[in-house]
């Protein structure tokens, strides 16, 4: 497997919320998770604007 540069759990809960969609499950699942993915893939970008000078 590849390195996700430390984003596992972002990965885990993007696949969750598609599980989530495909199985047509009630929303308010979906509004839980989906903060926690936005939170982590806003930290993710602000790295790597550090990490390269961006």
């Amino acid at each position: 497997m590849f390195d996700l540069l430390g984003m596992e759990q972002t990965r885990a809960a993007a696949l969750q919320i598609e599980t989530l969609g495909k199985a047509e499950a009630n929303m308010s699942e979906i509004q839980v998770v989906f903060p926690l993915l936005k939170k982590d893939i806003h930290q993710v970008v602000s790295e790597l604007k550090k990490d390269f000078n961006i």
